[in-house]
Formats: structure tokens, C-alpha cells, sequence
């Protein structure tokens, strides 16, 4: 037995690091020096926007006005707010730092998390879930391939924290399933945070749904979670709040599209500009993920096990990603936090390994790969260099290759465990 799931690890760790050293080729080598002009070139990897830090810089300014108006729930008021108002709280350490200092520190807190996520919670998860000493080191070429990717560098470029947030989500799910009762308020305060300082991590509070409870208690779990979340957007005011709201419609009707986009509305937008031949297809390969990845998250609900568990993490990834109408290229960031652990996951797969499933395994890493360079580097073609539809296929992949549930075994469970209330 030992000596099989040693093949198999082997055998998928080449087709995996086939797929991102292809990538690297593509992408990276050949536009940049083997190219027809018998030079470097290196095009605009990262949109820059001097001067350096341009978004942290912005909240920085906030909190400066904020200390010094002196009053606790006197927040600055002027123009939008882009972001849940308790995000001037948790950052207010800022204030207390020249601003180069501050995103010095933001740079390193980003670069932490990261690392947390990258290396440190494969090395837990491969002694906690899958009972290894080894099998936690096939993240780590990959963790360091993505400390070289476009996201990254676009996150520290305009001192995002897209990394810093979904990293506590992801590690308050682990705390909330591995870290026993007294880790549970921890979690919840983890995952709060991570929604209050960007709106998408919200949807990881689905990560929260546990099969050894009843189906009531998950939803008063997660509807308290939502609640709190509500909440808290009112804590410095009615005003306050009414100006995040009218930022977050502002930038959900704006049409401030580009190629560094990743949203479902902004690449529509652009396949219907400039490839228009080909929007029928980019629409039938949409659908076609739609239902891959509801099809994904349900057996991942009601049949359960690690592997579908990060099935889970990675498609609610996915769609925190694309449904926010405006979504920059930084938000790729992501994709080194989710390659590392699912690799985990591909490679413990009891699934009979074959040349399908070696070629699905190949493709999901080459689209994942294919999110760490910059469109500049990329050809013209929407499927490959806007990065959505390469979002949207890997989630298709994914499921493929790690679900073993037929629709009856998911139908049988669902209706098992509505009947017995109960998630399994």
C-alpha cells in the first residue's frame, strides 16, 4: 500500500510540475528572452501607479485624519468608501508611522500570511488530515514559484491586503474544524475581520459548515455570522455606512474594464469587444463550469471527506473572486495560497490513476499556473491572457479530478441527511 500511494505521489508530482514549468516556458521565458528581437523585453509585468503603495496610501490618509480629529466615531467622511468601515479600526495602527514605514509593515505582515498559508498549513495539514511527514514538502516549489507571481507583485505594488484577509479566513476555517471548542471564538473573530477589511471573504463563512452538527445549528452559526458582519458596517454611523454603500453600487455600475480584470462582468464585456466571434463559446464554457461547480459544492455539502473539503475552499475561492463586478488583477494573489494545499489533496487522491486523470491533473495546474504572469507577457487571446476564464477552468478541472460521487450517491446523502438532520 505504502509503496502505491509512493507511486502515485511521484507520478502526480511530475505531471504537476510539468504543467508550471510549461507555464513558466510560455509565458515568462520565451516572451521576455527568446524572443524574435534577440533581447529582453520586459513589457509592464505589474500596471504600476506611482507613486508605490497608491490604495494603502489612500487608507493611510484616513487614518491620519481620524487621530487627528480626536473623537473615536468621528470618521473622516470624504468621498468613497471603499471598504467596510471597521477596516479604519483594525489599521490604525498606521497612523502611528510616516507611511513608509507603514507599508513597510504592511509588505511584511503580507508576506507572512502568505508564507502561513503556503508552507506553514501544509506542513499542519499533512500530519493533522492526511497522517504524513512528507507530504506537506510538494508545496514548497510552489510556494516559491508564487513569491515570484503577477498577483503578488500587483498586491505589494499598490499595498493591497487582499493576502492578509483571506488568509485569516482560511485559517479561522482550520481553527474552527481542528482547533477544538476553545479555538472557535477565535475563529469567528478571524473570519469577521477578514470580511470587515474586504467584502469578499464574507463567503467563507460557509466554511463553517460541519457534518457532526445539525443542519439548524450550521445555519444559526453561519446567520450569525452574517448578522454580526451587518452590523458592524453601522458602527461608526449611518452616514458612515450609507457612504460604503454608495461606493460598493458606484463600483458595481461603473464599466471601469480593462484586461487587468478578472470579474465575470468585465470579461464579457471585453470578449464582446474584441473577440465577439468567439462569445457563444466563452458563454457555453461558462454555463458548463456554473454547473461543474455547483455540482462540486454540493458534493462537497453531503458526501464530505478532506479531499472534497478542499473542493469547497477552493471553488468558494473562486467565486469570491469572479462575482464582484470590479475585481483587479492583484486578487491572483490568492491563487499561491489555494495551489499549495490542493496539490495535497490531488496527490493522496484514491481515484484510480490513468492518462485522464493524469491529463485533468496536468491541465488544472497549467490554467492555475497560468494566473502567475502578467497578461503583458501573454498572446491576445481572452481565454489565456484576461485570467478569468483560466479561474473558470481550474475550478471545472478540480472538480473532475478530485470528486468520486456519482449524482445518486449526492442525492442519497442530501436527502439522508435533510431526513436525520444532519450534514452526514
Amino acid at each position: 500500500m505504502k509503496s502505491a500511494r509512493a507511486t502515485n505521489f511521484v507520478n502526480s508530482f511530475v505531471v504537476i510540475f510539468g504543467a508550471g514549468i510549461l507555464t513558466y516556458i510560455l509565458f515568462y521565458l520565451f516572451p521576455v528572452f527568446l524572443n524574435a528581437n534577440n533581447e529582453m523585453l520586459f513589457p509592464e509585468f505589474v500596471p504600476s501607479f506611482p507613486p508605490i503603495g497608491i490604495d494603502f496610501r489612500w487608507l493611510w490618509s484616513i487614518e491620519n485624519k481620524w487621530k487627528a480629529s480626536v473623537e473615536l466615531f468621528n470618521v473622516p467622511n470624504e468621498g468613497a468608501l471603499h471598504f467596510p468601515p471597521l477596516i479604519i479600526g483594525v489599521f490604525s495602527w498606521a497612523a502611528f508611522f510616516s507611511f513608509q514605514t507603514a507599508y513597510k509593515i504592511l509588505t511584511f505582515l503580507t508576506l507572512i500570511s502568505y508564507l502561513s498559508v503556503t508552507a506553514y498549513l501544509p506542513y499542519r495539514l499533512s500530519k493533522v488530515v492526511y497522517n504524513s511527514d512528507t507530504l506537506w514538502l510538494i508545496a514548497i516549489p510552489f510556494c516559491l514559484l508564487g513569491l515570484h507571481s503577477y498577483g503578488l507583485q500587483f498586491e505589494i505594488e499598490r499595498g493591497q491586503w487582499n493576502l492578509i484577509a483571506v488568509t485569516s479566513a482560511i485559517w479561522a476555517i482550520y481553527l474552527y474544524h481542528f482547533g477544538g471548542a476553545r479555538a472557535r471564538g477565535v475563529a469567528f473573530t478571524m473570519v469577521i475581520i477578514a470580511s470587515q477589511i474586504k467584502v469578499y471573504p464574507l463567503i467563507f463563512i460557509f466554511g463553517f459548515f460541519s457534518r457532526d452538527t445539525s443542519i439548524i445549528s450550521n445555519f444559526k452559526v453561519i446567520g450569525t455570522l452574517l448578522l454580526v458582519n451587518i452590523l458592524l458596517i453601522f458602527i461608526f454611523g449611518v452616514d458612515v455606512a450609507g457612504s460604503f454603500y454608495d461606493s460598493i453600487v458606484s463600483l458595481a455600475v461603473a464599466g471601469d474594464y480593462g484586461i487587468a480584470q478578472i470579474s465575470i462582468d468585465s470579461f464579457f464585456l471585453l470578449a464582446q469587444e474584441r473577440q465577439p466571434e468567439l462569445l457563444n463559446l466563452y458563454i457555453v464554457l461558462f454555463f458548463l463550469s456554473i454547473m461543474c461547480a455547483g455540482y462540486g459544492f454540493l458534493s462537497a455539502i453531503f458526501v464530505g471527506g478532506a479531499k472534497n473539503n478542499m473542493i469547497f475552499l477552493y471553488l468558494m475561492l473562486i467565486v469570491a473572486m469572479v462575482l464582484p463586478s470590479h475585481g483587479n488583477d492583484y486578487k491572483l494573489s490568492l491563487m499561491s495560497l489555494a495551489l499549495p494545499v490542493i496539490l495535497m489533496s490531488l496527490c493522496t487522491r484514491d481515484i484510480k490513476q490513468n492518462h485522464i486523470t493524469n491529463l485533468f491533473l496536468f491541465l488544472f495546474v497549467f490554467f492555475v499556473t497560468s494566473t502567475f504572469y502578467s497578461y503583458a507577457t501573454k498572446p491576445e487571446c481572452l481565454l489565456i491572457q484576461n485570467n478569468f476564464m483560466n479561474l473558470i477552468l481550474s475550478s471545472v478541472f478540480i472538480v473532475f479530478l478530485v470528486d468520486g460521487s456519482s449524482p445518486h450517491a449526492i442525492w442519497r446523502s442530501a436527502y439522508s441527511s435533510f431526513k436525520n438532520k444532519k450534514f452526514m
